[in-house]
């Protein structure tokens, strides 16, 4: 599900329900009856909301842009980190729907895909912020980064362990796009400005990636609510 971007493209116990088609469509029609709207009405509001956080990020990403269009390096280190976003964010959402669309999800899943994307696109509009705003310190920016590298590996690990078997290159193409994604992105954080700081600034943006990512992974281990119609291929928490 790619579209163009107007600027380059565009714990409690858990118990494994490996995607689910029952639940997903039960719960669906059971969403559908208790907010009086239909699943075409709940498909549109999704896609409403998507569009809207399309579009703030693409006036992020131009800001940015525009307030260093001087800095030709790192506007190529930008450009290539967004391109590497996308074909990170399409393969994390197969990793949260890994065995297809309608016929295995239900008639929620396209509402559900769409609402996930939203929550990825407001992700990344939070990292772009931080290319508007000035970071006092880097002090440790270097422990840090190996820390949150650690916290990544092992998070990694135990959801290789959780994650439906007969789909783990799924995972693991996420996992390969996001790190692609994450050294690109960290290089143009570190051309930003001031080249004195650009090792400690490289350092701060990879342990902030790493971080995130790990929240990412993270919600394998923890478990969503059973309520959670949009969960995907993520374990549900047992009640």
């Amino acid at each position: 599900m790619t579209r163009s971007y107007d600027h380059i493209h565009r714990s409690p116990r858990i118990r494994l329900v490996a995607c689910l088609t029952v639940l997903f469509v039960w719960l669906g029609l059971s969403l559908s009856s208790t907010h009086g709207q239909t699943q075409l009405q709940m498909n549109d509001d999704a896609a409403d909301h998507l569009q809207a956080a399309d579009k703030k990020l693409n006036a992020t990403y131009n800001k940015i842009i525009q307030r260093n269009q001087k800095n030709k390096v790192f506007i190529a280190k930008l450009r290539a980190a967004e391109t590497a976003w996308i074909a990170f964010r399409d393969a994390y959402l197969k990793s949260i729907f890994p065995a297809g669309g309608n016929d295995v999800y239900g008639s929620s899943y396209r509402m559900c895909y769409m609402s996930q994307e939203q929550v990825a696109t407001n992700t990344r509009i939070e990292q772009l912020d931080k290319y508007l705003s000035s970071i006092s310190s880097f002090a440790d920016a270097e422990d840090r980064s190996k820390k949150e590298e650690g916290h990544l590996s092992s998070d990694y690990d135990k959801v290789l362990k959780i994650y439906p078997r007969q789909y783990l290159d799924v995972l693991r193409q996420s996992q390969s796009k996001f790190i692609a994604f994450r050294d690109k992105d960290s290089d143009a954080f570190a051309a930003l400005e001031n080249p004195s700081q650009s090792r400690l600034r490289r350092f701060h943006q990879l342990a902030e990636l790493n971080n995130q990512r790990s929240k990412d992974l993270h919600q394998w281990v923890e478990g969503t609510d059973q309520g959670n119609i949009c969960g995907g291929c993520i374990p549900r928490k047992s009640e």
